[in-house]
């Protein structure tokens, strides 16, 4: 029994690490600027990972989210901790706009232009 809960222990670490890649992976489009279908995309992927990584039994369900819990403290500690951890994690805050003008083209680009003051309707 006690090893059924190390490897549980085990599934739900390589599920949290696996979260924080995909998240990573995932880039500052998460701090905000997500869509509805990249928030459903990283849902499922994380359903389908827990799924897959948890076992029946109300013990390993407990030993689960015990682990992903204790994980992510832990990360949470070292990043507080680390600025390496904290910037591998986190990344690193762009400048978007300076004195008033937009710096970045990615968030430029996003951006609907708008028309000339002339239409193209008839």
């Amino acid at each position: 029994m006690f090893e059924e809960f190390l490897v549980q222990g085990a599934k739900a670490a390589a599920y949290y690490v696996t979260l924080v890649i995909l998240i990573r992976l995932a880039g500052k489009r998460l701090a905000g600027q997500t869509t509805t279908f990249d928030l459903i995309i990283l849902i499922t992927l994380g359903v389908v990972l827990q799924g897959t990584a948890l076992q029946d039994g109300a013990w390993n369900a407990i030993v689960f989210v015990a682990t992903v819990f204790s994980l992510h403290r832990l990360l949470a500690l070292l990043c507080a901790r680390s600025s390496v951890v904290r910037h591998f994690i986190r990344g690193t805050p762009r400048v978007l706009i300076r004195n008033g003008q937009v710096v970045a083209p990615t968030a430029d680009s996003r951006r609907r232009r708008p028309r000339s003051g002339r239409s193209n309707r008839t």
